[in-house]
């Protein structure tokens, strides 16, 4: 590759450092006119897509990533590119695309994907409402060696529990892990989650505040503040309900809390009507 390619890829990655994507975006892009075979710099470019807030170009580079990646027989690439894709179909709602990808990365044999396969297909068939199902895969976390995915098992265990009504088994399901983990933000979330079905409004709060507070990556973050701001719209505080779901999406795009924002909306509508009528 010229030199001028491995310029505008450096030049691009530190723009997207500082959080300057779009300008990143545009020096990946004249690279890769240099370059089209360049499997990597396609993640590049896809990533300061999916922080700009443009999810559907990122998973398309994503996904000409893994191409190239398969034709160079590349299996480490093509893993990281489906793995991506993955959360990004997540995040963009598409469960059942987010399902295949990971399962896609896990088969590259590169490297050991069975836990982050498992994590993203439990959370993926919950927001589907395959709960039986969901509780299946979330439980062969619990199979893995100590680390993030063995422990957030009983998390996303409860959350399924609670989706299902049976908060009782929710909350049961949290007591391995709230005991050696007292202040984790995805137990707070857990919690949450199961206070909320159970229309215990303080303690929800309570704990959707603790979870947003203590959340780290991106997307965790980003689900945390959507429960917050669900918190907040069954108090029907709407202001503050628009507020955490706003934060949310400047942090990462993610159709769950744009559809909620625009409940939210509705709701406040619904609200003065009343007041007013």
């Amino acid at each position: 590759a010229p030199a001028d390619f491995w310029n505008l890829r450096r030049r691009g990655q530190v723009l997207n450092a500082m959080e300057r994507h779009g300008e990143a975006i545009e020096c990946f892009s004249k690279a890769i006119v240099q370059n089209k075979a360049d499997q990597n710099i396609l993640i590049d470019r896809g990533n300061a897509y999916g922080e700009n807030h443009q999810l559907a170009q990122a998973i398309a580079d994503y996904l000409e990533s893994a191409r190239l990646s398969r034709i160079a027989r590349d299996r480490s690439t093509e893993s990281i590119a489906l793995g991506n894709a993955a959360v990004d179909y997540y995040k963009n709602g598409e469960y059942e695309k987010a399902i295949e990808s990971t399962k896609a990365a896990s088969q590259t044999g590169e490297y050991d994907h069975s836990q982050f396969l498992n994590y993203y297909v439990a959370k993926s068939l919950l927001e589907q409402g395959n709960y039986d199902e969901a509780l299946r895969v979330s439980r062969l976390l619990a199979s893995g060696s100590e680390g993030f995915f063995k422990n957030i098992e009983p998390c996303i265990t409860s959350m399924i529990y609670s989706s299902m009504g049976d908060y009782s088994a929710a909350l049961d399901a949290l007591k391995p892990v709230s005991e050696k983990w007292t202040d984790w933000w995805p137990v707070h979330q857990a919690r949450a989650v199961a206070y909320l079905g159970m229309k215990k409004l303080d303690e929800a709060l309570v704990e959707a505040r603790k979870a947003a507070e203590s959340g780290q990556d991106d997307l965790e973050t980003v689900e945390c503040y959507t429960i917050l701001a669900r918190v907040y719209l069954a108090r029907k505080d709407y202001a503050e309900a628009l507020r955490q779901c706003d934060i949310a999406l400047r942090i990462s795009t993610m159709k769950e809390t744009a559809n909620l924002r625009n409940l939210v909306v509705k709701e406040q509508e619904l609200s003065k009507k009343k007041r007013n009528g």
